[in-house]
Formats: structure tokens, sequence, C-alpha cells
């Protein structure tokens, strides 16, 4: 896999691990760190809710349990893990996580997962590697270097009841956010039946710092207050539009074949974009600072494919790039968490349950994506090399995190790159 080679929309993640790379970690005196098991306690700060006295297995070890079962069996449903922990029942008491040869069943993984603050998970697991991605980001000199966030929902079609059943109920959804800059998904709330994505997204999107970030959605977030909330915030959006806002989803096509008005064209990765500039005064009855109007023609399939989007932006490149950048979320994302990590097949009505499941796996795909820019292998060759291997990826990811000279000197390489 290669960095890709964009002007303004930069993927930093693969800066950061070839820096990373070039550092002599063994020089500083980690060497010991990366050949111990230090991996194992990556879940020790996140809060018990049980009591002590009723405890036969620390919660770190359970869920470290369950985050190797599915970064190497790819599988996280309960009945797979407690499966997967019986047959390698040896390796896993070897690694002292099993005790008294007592496996852990499927009802504990499935309490645990259920009860568990999903807050207390996500701040002192993924939110952590997020920060510490960040912080070395800051020394990428590049002033105009943009982030890409794209939101996205995505339902986890093994959490319904069907129809026939006595409590029927439709399949539960996360609404993600991804930084496609970092290859992170720093944001999953879950969806039910009785909400949806918009007021969710918007919720997060008010919290969030937008400056100096393109937000791009797809056309269930082509909303007014949406649009609004990431303007106030100095944030760039690219929303698609299609029928749900009919009345600018035609003016948009009635305007590209008029004569009457310009239209600005260009050529980007086998798409062709038209630009239709709105007069000054036009957005006051529309979208906050929507400038232009843009036609997508794509012909990466045997039919051309047509889509239209809005934006606050008049940059032609930075819009092109953002509609190009907007399939990370499904591509890099969503894609891999059910091929790698199978998460559609997770069996579970329970929304608590489902949003730290959902938490292990954001956390496995983004300790993948920085191990293949760190040894610049692909992702499925850095999935299959990370499962077998975690003692070596996941103890000098570590070692980088918990030592300020190897940040520095990370920092320092970055700057000079």
């Amino acid at each position: 896999m290669s960095c890709k080679n964009k002007n303004r929309i930069m993927n930093n993640l693969w800066a950061i691990g070839e820096e990373i790379k070039q550092v002599d970690i063994a020089g500083y005196g980690y060497l010991d760190i990366i050949k111990s098991n230090r991996y194992l306690h990556i879940f020790d700060a996140v809060k018990d809710f049980r009591q002590a006295g009723k405890i036969s297995y620390k919660l770190s070890d359970l869920l470290m349990m369950a985050f190797l079962v599915i970064l190497e069996n790819g599988k996280g449903a309960y009945f797979s893990i407690a499966d997967y922990l019986s047959v390698e029942k040896d390796k896993y008491t070897e690694l002292g996580l099993i005790h008294d040869g007592n496996v852990p069943s499927h009802d504990t993984f499935r309490r645990i997962f259920e009860l568990l603050d999903a807050d207390s998970l996500y701040n002192q697991t993924l939110n952590a590697f997020y920060h510490f991605l960040q912080d070395l980001e800051k020394s990428i000199p590049s002033n105009k270097r943009l982030h890409h966030y794209s939101v996205d929902g995505k339902v986890i079609r093994g959490s319904g009841r069907v129809s026939t059943t006595l409590k029927p109920q439709a399949n539960l959804a996360m609404l993600n956010i991804y930084d496609d800059s970092l290859m992170t998904c720093f944001c999953s709330e879950p969806i039910d039946a009785k909400t949806n994505e918009i007021p969710v997204s918007q919720k997060i999107l008010r919290e969030l710092c937008l400056s100096k970030v393109v937000v791009t959605a797809d056309a269930l977030h082509c909303q007014k207050e949406t649009a609004k909330i990431i303007s106030k915030k100095r944030g760039i959006y690219v929303l698609a539009v299609k029928e749900n806002q009919s009345g600018l989803f035609e003016e948009m096509k009635t305007r590209f074949t008029s004569d009457k008005y310009k239209v600005r064209s260009r050529e980007y990765e086998n798409r062709f974009l038209e630009y239709l500039f709105l007069p000054k005064g036009y957005a006051t009855d529309g979208f906050t600072g929507m400038k232009v109007f843009i036609k997508m023609t794509s012909h990466k399939r045997k039919t051309p494919c047509i889509r239209y989007f809005i934006s606050n932006s008049d940059d032609e490149e930075l819009i092109a790039e953002a509609i190009d950048s907007r399939w990370e979320i499904e591509d890099a994302f969503h894609k891999r968490k059910d091929e790698v990590l199978n998460e559609d097949c997770l069996r579970s009505t329970n929304k608590n349950a489902l949003h730290n499941l959902a938490l292990i796996n954001n956390l496995i795909i983004s300790l993948i994506n920085l191990y293949a820019a760190i040894s610049k292998r692909e992702f499925r060759h850095a999935r299959i090399y990370i499962s077998n291997h975690p003692n070596e990826c996941l103890n000098t990811i570590l070692a980088v995190m918990d030592s300020q000279e190897i940040i520095e000197e990370i920092k320092s390489r970055l700057r000079k790159s």
C-alpha cells in the first residue's frame, strides 16, 4: 500500500509510520518491553463495574481474550470467542489469561459486553491511541494540511429479530465518524429504531473542532442544520444531494442541463466533475455558506454513475479530493470490519454490547492500519502478521507511546520530513 498522492487532504498516518520505522527503539533501552507481554495489559485502566467478591476473571483479562480472539479469528460473537478459547486453551493459559483450566463461558462475555461502560472502554484504549497519533501529527510541516472526516452509519445486520418472532426488532446501527487522515474511527455512536443518524451526527459535530476539516457525508446528512453547524465551526462541507432534498435536487439538475449558466469542469481520478458557482446571496435561502453545485460523473464502472454535491468551498481541487476521499469510510473501514472481523455476524440485540464490540473492532482496525504504515505492508498482510505476532507489533507501539524520548525523536524527524 502506498501513501496517497493528494494535494490538501493528506494521509498523515503513513508519514508517522515511516518515521516510527526509522527510530532505533532498542537503542533507547526498550528491547525488554518489546520482548515482554506488556500488551496484555492495555485494558487494565478500563473501569470494572462488578462486585469484587464475585469475580473469577479480571475484566482486563476477559477483554484481552476477546480482543485477541477477534484479532486472530476475526469473529466476535460470544459463542465464537468461548469456542476459540476452548480449542486454544493451552495457548491462553501460557499467556496467563486462563486460570486453572476454566475457560470463560459465552454467557460471561455476553454479560461483560452488555454491562461494560462503553465510554470507559473508549477513553482508555482507542481515544488514547488517537490522541497519540494527533500529537505526533502536529509536527508534520504543512500549513495547508486539512483533515477529512467522513460521517456514515453502518448497520449491524445480525442485531435484529425477524418479523416472524414474538418481539421483532430492526437491526441496530452505528453512526461512525472516520478520520481519513489518521485512518481512525474516533467516534461510534449506536443508533436504534427510535431515532436516526441525523440528530446524533449533529450533536457530535457541534462538539468537534472543525477548523481545517473537510466533512463529507451521504445524502441523508444533506441537511440545512448540518451545513450550518459545519460552517459556524469554520469547517468545509461536501455533502451528497438526492431526492430527500427534492427542491434542491431538481434545481441542480435543471441548472446543469441549461445553457444559461456557466459551468467549469475537470477530470479527477476517472471522474468528470462539473462546477456551477452560485451568485452571492444565493445561500441565504438555502444551506449556510453554500457556494457551488457539483455534478460528478464517474467512469469507474461500465455504466457511468452520476452524483450531485454541494459545498461551502470554492476550491475545485479540494472538492475533487473530498469527493474521492468520501469512499474511505466504506472501503477502508466498514468493508474491512465485515470482511476481516465479521461484524455483521454479531448476534446480539443489546445496544450497549454492540457498542463495546464495535469499539474493540475499531481499535483492531486502527492498530492494523498503523502497523501497515510502519511495515509498508498491504492491510491484509499486516493483519495476518500482527495476529500471529501481537507480542512484537503491539509492544513496539506501546514502547513508542510510553517513551517521551522516542516521541520527541519521531517529532523531530517529522518536522524535517
